[in-house]
């Protein structure tokens, strides 16, 4: 049986080599690979395929499969892929539709980065509180059945998370899991993402493109925030489920689905009926069963193990590698209420992780978000030397003892009183400290060239120095600046770089 978790992947290359290399690379992650080789054939592949993303050959026509793909498909990553040390072919094959390019040999730090950056993996809905197990309990038992699943709760404490713990479970695990975000389409796009188009049904439709309910065929549909949803676009959907049919715009001749629908909301659903902006029978067909989730302030229990899994997710891209959690620093995150959720709290141990000065993080390397502005603010107006390690120690830089198990400083003491305990060891660091400049040894020189700029001009030179650093590898450098590559390619868009 097939991994209910793995990526679908379509390799195309030109020889059998380089596509098996690919191949084996990508299933060494866990993912589902199939492959083509170039030639006619490919394009009609790459659109008939479930695959998420693409790697493409950089000698293969990547414009005209890339084309194919998103014009029926919609934007289907594109991964370029070639010999390393090619600059030339790199260019050539981002300006011809490629989101990234991976040289080969391929580094498994980065190719790991640029894989979960295209195609991020779902992973189980983690938990060691009573109230989320019961949850979990919950949705396991109806995850058998085909009804609908309503999942409420604030934003950020999981929600699209459970929808892929309930798929993963289900009879449609061997089936696609799509999603679509209703809140982040306009709605005179949302229509044609969900079902689709026949080619002339509107200017600029040049060509067929399936939606969302055809792709999702066979498997689930997740809509995420659906309380966001406009009134007219509510009675299609409606029609969908009831039937298990859609019309693709532009056309009468109906296509059936086989999907299971789940659907998210942080509105009370109710309300919003009453209040007229949703329909009364759309909640009633999607609301057969609901799970509402719990804000992380009320199920605290999985602090320790959401931590534990930020902390080795981050640990490739941080300087000190895996990290732990001082004493001070546990008892910070216990203590805070998180109005953010596990969103908040992930990008509080991922900032944690990038600002640490050893392999265990304290209190005062853990900045909440309310404590971001004070904290940058203190940063420029000190007199301590601004310093990082070298690229090249960045992953190697936790050097464990011999014999010594992986850290694991949550998982572990989930039922210690305290919720945490520290490790009985700290595994010795290989020193990354810069070299001192002996014209400025208290390094004032250093935070003295940010003083009197603008915050746009810092973050201007933060990000080009990164960029630099990282070789002119946009993903890495977007994973350690922690911001997305599209927000990342429209500043050095905007810098002229």
């Amino acid at each position: 049986m097939h991994n209910p978790k793995a990526r679908s992947i379509l390799v195309i290359g030109e020889t059998p080599a380089d596509v098996a290399y690919m191949q084996a690379r990508l299933k060494g992650f866990g993912c589902r690979v199939s492959t083509a080789f170039a030639g006619p054939g490919a394009a009609r592949k790459a659109v008939e395929e479930k695959a998420l993303a693409l790697f493409i050959g950089v000698d293969t026509d990547i414009t005209t499969i890339a084309a194919a793909v998103h014009a029926e498909r919609g934007r289907i990553p594109v991964i370029a892929f070639g010999r390393a040390g090619n600059p030339q072919a790199a260019a050539k094959s981002i300006a011809r539709g490629a989101v990234e390019f991976v040289g080969i040999p391929a580094d498994d730090a980065f190719l790991r980065a640029v894989l979960d950056a295209a195609v991020p993996e779902p992973g189980q809905f983690l938990h060691r509180d009573p109230k989320s197990s019961r949850i979990v309990n919950l949705a396991h038992r109806v995850a058998a059945s085909d009804v609908p699943l309503l999942i409420i709760g604030e934003t950020g404490t999981g929600k699209e998370v459970l929808a892929h713990e309930v798929h993963r479970v289900s009879k449609r695990r061997d089936g696609p899991f799509i999603s679509i975000n209703c809140a982040a389409i306009p709605d005179t796009l949302l229509e044609s993402e969900l079902f689709g188009y026949e080619k002339g049904a509107f200017t600029g439709a040049t060509q067929r493109r399936i939606g969302k309910f055809e792709e999702a065929n066979g498997g689930t549909l997740l809509l995420d925030e659906i309380g966001e949803m406009e009134l007219r676009l509510q009675a299609k959907l409606l029609r969908a489920l009831q039937e298990r049919q859609i019309d693709r715009i532009g056309t009468n001749q109906s296509v059936s689905v086989d999907i299971r629908i789940l659907a998210t909301t942080n509105r009370d659903l109710e309300v919003e009926v009453k209040a007229g902006r949703f329909r009364e029978d759309l909640f009633y067909r999607l609301n057969v069963i609901n799970i509402v989730l719990p804000p992380l302030r009320e199920r605290t229990g999985d602090i320790p193990v959401l931590v534990d899994f930020f902390l080795s997710k981050y640990a490739d891209i941080a300087p000190f590698g895996r990290c732990t959690l001082g004493e001070d620093a546990q008892e910070k995150l216990m203590s805070y209420n998180w109005p953010g959720n596990v969103r908040e709290l992930e990008n509080t141990i991922y900032r944690a992780a990038l600002l640490a000065s050893g392999p265990v993080v304290t209190a005062n390397e853990v900045i909440l978000t309310s404590e971001q502005k004070t904290y940058y603010q203190a940063l420029l107006e000190s007199s301590t030397p601004l310093s990082s390690p070298q690229p090249s120690t960045w992953h190697s830089a936790v050097v464990p003892q011999p014999g010594a198990a992986p850290p694991s400083a949550y998982a572990a003491n989930v039922a210690a009183a305290k919720g945490f305990a520290q490790p009985d060891a700290t595994p010795p660091v290989a020193s990354l400290a810069p070299e001192e400049d002996p014209d400025d040894p208290s390094g004032s020189a250093t935070i003295g060239t940010f003083v009197g700029q603008t915050i746009a001009a810092v973050e201007q030179e933060l990000i080009l120095a990164t960029l630099d650093r990282c070789l002119g590898n946009r993903t890495q450098a977007a994973h350690i600046l922690g911001i997305s590559i599209q927000t990342l390619r429209n500043k050095l868009d905007r810098y002229g770089a």
